[in-house]
This record gives structure tokens, C-alpha cells and sequence, in this order.
């Protein structure tokens, strides 16, 4: 072997051409070699003196340092495996402990600790966890993307026929303020399911999903009146449920200006009065809402 090369994680800090180089700067690149793979652990043996040595000698000493350093990056890769594997395990409890978007920022934080670890070669996103964050580190191409979605388009199944509820129409869900994917998504997926929160079986899409979701951790007041006290048809945790849901967040106000500006007060808030008097207002007000 000719050429060596000195890395820090995937970066390739210097490279020598030792048919090129002189017997000088081929020793000079063997100390720092050296050097710097006995600062990581590696067993290096006895240091060579130049004087004692020919140039040939240097490059078999290179050669040894090179499976050392392969040696040493393939320890500290397993190390920083399990580091992130119990990191994972342990954002997977502070996940579960916290509040739905709060679990959902704890991923997010997460995920970006993964890309930069993968990006400096610590972590092997292919293989980590099963390959469960391979995604994450990678932009999909405009055919990739067109491809998944014909084939998303082509496994859902039909949605169950809305009956109808005469108090109320459906406001479509919001977007996302952001899109998700890993391990850990699937996991808080798993934990509003388990809560009873959402049934995936009545959503369009995992975006659908996450809205919903979000609706609810940014609007905890709301949600609990609307949950006690909502009588529709609409199967609770579905995707049309929340639809509902975003429907009376969209019309609270325009119900609350509309007394207003007949001199009426507005009932307590959050109140079985309030939700009864809002039902009234918008089973008067069909046509025009």
C-alpha cells in the first residue's frame, strides 16, 4: 500500500502519497498518525526513530496504523451505537411522560441529534435500530416521492361513508407545522392509539394524523369541552371527529362576535352553558355558516 489517509470520523484529515513523498514528510505523517490513534485507545506499539529506520520501515508501520485506525473507528462506532440506543430508549419515556406535542418536540430534537451524529460517521443510519431512521438522512428524489404516493394512494382503504349530522359541517384538518418519520413517531402513534386518542383505521394519512394531534395539544381547553359534550355521529377518534373539532374552534368566534353584536352576553367559558348555547346558535344558523 502507497497512499494513507489520517480521519477524524468521516472526514479525511490529511492523505500522503508515500511513493511521492519523501522519507522526512512520510515519518512526519506516521507520528501524527500515531499520535492521534493512541489518544483513542489504540494499541500503537513502540515508536519508530528516524534515524534507525528506512523509509520502507515507515510505510510497513503505516500499514499497521491503517488497521488500527480501522479497528479503533469500528470501537468507538459500536460505543456511540449504544450511546444513541439508550438515548433513544430514554427519549422514548420522556416522550411517553410529556404532552402530545411536547412528546412530538422531544422526537424532533432527537432526530436532528441523529442526523449530525450520522453526518460526522458515529452512527450508521441504515443499520441503527433496525433501520428505523434511514430516512431522515436522506432527500427523496421528485420520482421517489412521486412513486410513494401512488403506492400510498393505491393501499388505503376506502373510507367508511360519513352519516349525516345536521348541527354541524366538517373543517378540514389543518396542515402540519411539520412532517414526521422515524422509530420514535411510530412509538407516540402507538401511545395516542393505546390512549384512545386516534384510530389510525378512520385517517387519510399520517399527516392527517399529526394535525389532529397538534389541534389538540395546542387547544387542551377546547378539546376537553368538545370531547364531553360532543353528540354527532362521527366515530371518536377519527379523522372526522377532529374535523369536527377544528370546526368548532373555527366557529367560536364568529359565534361570540354574533352576540356581541346582538347584546348578548357570552356564557362562561368552558361551560355546559356555553356549548349549548353555541349548538343552538349553529343549528339557526345552518345556511348561512
Amino acid at each position: 500500500m502507497a497512499e494513507f489517509s489520517r480521519r477524524s470520523g468521516r472526514r479525511i484529515l490529511e492523505s500522503i502519497d508515500t511513493r511521492k513523498a519523501n522519507k522526512q514528510e512520510v515519518f512526519d505523517f506516521y507520528q501524527r498518525q500515531r499520535k492521534q490513534l493512541k489518544s483513542k485507545g489504540g494499541q500503537v506499539g513502540k515508536a519508530l526513530k528516524l534515524g534507525d529506520v528506512k523509509k520502507s520501515d515507515i510505510v510497513q508501520e503505516l500499514e499497521k496504523l491503517e488497521q488500527i485506525q480501522i479497528k479503533v473507528r469500528a470501537e468507538q462506532k459500536a460505543e456511540k451505537t449504544k450511546y444513541y440506543t439508550e438515548k433513544y430508549e430514554e427519549t422514548k419515556k420522556e416522550m411517553q411522560g410529556s404532552g402530545i406535542w411536547g412528546g412530538v418536540a422531544k422526537y424532533k430534537q432527537f432526530e436532528k441529534t441523529l442526523k449530525a451524529a450520522a453526518a460526522r460517521g458515529d452512527i450508521d443510519l441504515k443499520t441503527f435500530i433496525g433501520g428505523a431512521f434511514k430516512d431522515i438522512g436522506k432527500k427523496k428524489t421528485k420520482e421517489e416521492k412521486e412513486k410513494a404516493k401512488r403506492k400510498k394512494q393505491q393501499a388505503e382503504p376506502e373510507q367508511p361513508k360519513r352519516k349525516n349530522y345536521e348541527e354541524s359541517s366538517r373543517s378540514p384538518l389543518r396542515k402540519p407545522s411539520r412532517s414526521f418519520r422515524g422509530r420514535l413517531a411510530h412509538d407516540l402513534v402507538s401511545k395516542w392509539v393505546d390512549d384512545a386518542l386516534i384510530d389510525t383505521d378512520y385517517f387519510d394519512d399520517s399527516d392527517s394524523i399529526w394535525a389532529a394531534m397538534e389541534t389538540i395539544e395546542e387547544n387542551p381547553t377546547d378539546f376537553n369541552l368538545f370531547e364531553q359534550n360532543y353528540a354527532g355521529e362521527e366515530r371518536k377518534g377519527s379523522q372526522a371527529y377532529y374535523e369536527e373539532f377544528q370546526y368548532f374552534l373555527d366557529i367560536k368566534p364568529k359565534f361570540e362576535a354574533a352576540l356581541l353584536e346582538a347584546g348578548e352576553e357570552i356564557p362562561p367559558y368552558p361551560s355546559v352553558e356555553y356549548w349549548n348555547k353555541l349548538q343552538a346558535w349553529r343549528r339557526s344558523n345552518q345556511n348561512s355558516l
